[in-house]
């Protein structure tokens, strides 16, 4: 079988190939170490330096509990707007895209009360 590559039947491609793949498999797997790295960074560092006022964690966890905006803000005797400041404020320091990611963030990652 004659290549693309050259007019040597089969030899130099395989040789090549198998030297491609094998660039390939290292240049994933140093990817991976340091997506990882940078992933375990950002974990630490949220849980070393962000913690939850007591404000926010109290919506956070009536949130949990089922609880809509304005029954947390009628419980908290605060207007309904207060209520989504405080989870806003909670979602940012959990790096938390979705609320529901935030309250497994704080629920299973244990976040310090200030």
């Amino acid at each position: 079988m004659v290549n693309m590559f050259s007019d040597v039947p089969g030899r130099q491609f395989e040789a090549w190939q198998q030297t491609y793949l094998g660039r390939l498999s290292l240049m994933s797997a140093s990817f991976h170490e340091q997506m990882r790295n940078v992933i375990h960074e950002a974990d630490h560092c949220a849980h070393r330096n962000y913690t939850l006022s007591d404000r926010e964690r109290d919506c956070v966890a009536w949130l949990a509990s089922g609880l809509r905006v304005s029954a947390i803000a009628h419980k908290m005797k605060v207007s309904e707007r207060t209520v989504e400041f405080h989870l806003a404020n909670a979602r940012k320091k959990t790096n938390s895209p979705t609320r529901d990611s935030m309250i497994a963030r704080v629920i299973i990652g244990g976040f310090r009360q200030t």
